[in-house]
């Protein structure tokens, strides 16, 4: 069978003075959550229309709004209900510790001097674009090295995450193709996970940033259940040319 995983499209966020750490937090472990924007509607329309023009048997959500609304745009275009699955939702990657690791208040202070001349020197977007990316990164990254506190480990997202292909795999049959609408932290460590199960230290994806409404493809064979990489294959990464 086919699955493909769908970063929802972009997602407003409710705007605040400078970068509030309080703030942040509430956004990355899903305690605030937010529509998509106008691009963001834009970019669910644009998967919609990829997904459209092939068969596609069967459509599933994480609990996020962004995700469900992003979908919704799909079961629209292709007359198809979305199912809900709670155990497809976002990496909950914590809480910085900067007393901890000093590093994080460098890494902080610095984004918020950039936050303040950035859109002065390159216009608003393309610094909400640069600010945006480098947190993503960042907070991935301290994440995945286990320095935040308060999240889901990374044993414990890739247990679930294993267990919602799992139920998945065990909906539909070989021949179907089926649809996810989820999150870039959910799709980047699953991929790095089923192309190197063993790879504790090292991701072979480097980046955890994932374009907005892009396209990740995986396989599944039955037959090779019992492989370290439990029957899953990548078979793309990231794809953005319906975009």
């Amino acid at each position: 069978m086919e699955i493909l995983l769908i970063r929802h499209g972009e997602m407003l966020y409710e705007k605040t003075e400078g970068l509030d750490l309080d703030h942040l937090h509430a956004y990355a472990n899903g305690v605030k959550q937010g529509p998509l924007t106008e691009r963001g509607r834009r970019e669910a329309q644009r998967v919609a229309g990829q997904l459209g023009r092939g068969h596609v048997d069967a459509l599933y959500a994480s609990e996020f709004i962004r995700a469900r609304e992003t979908a919704d745009a799909t079961a629209n275009a292709l007359s198809k209900p979305v199912e809900i699955i709670a155990d497809l939702g976002e990496v909950r990657v914590g809480h910085f510790d900067p007393v901890r690791y000093p590093g994080q208040r460098r890494f902080l202070d610095g984004l918020r001097r950039a936050y303040r001349i950035l859109p002065r020197a390159i216009g608003s977007t393309r610094a909400k674009g640069v600010i945006g990316y480098a947190l993503i990164v960042y907070f991935f990254t301290n994440w995945y090295r286990g320095r935040t506190h308060g999240g889901e480990s990374r044993a414990e997202a890739l247990a679930r995450m294993r267990g919602a292909l799992q139920h998945l795999a065990a909906s539909h049959e070989s021949t179907e193709r089926v649809a996810v609408f989820t999150h870039g932290y959910f799709i980047h460590l699953l991929v790095n996970h089923i192309v190197d199960p063993k790879g504790a230290a090292r991701r072979v994806v480097k980046t955890p940033y994932i374009k907005n409404g892009a396209i990740t493809t995986l396989s599944y064979d039955a037959s090779n259940a019992d492989d370290s990489n439990g029957g899953w294959t990548v078979r793309e990464y990231a794809a953005t040319g319906h975009l």
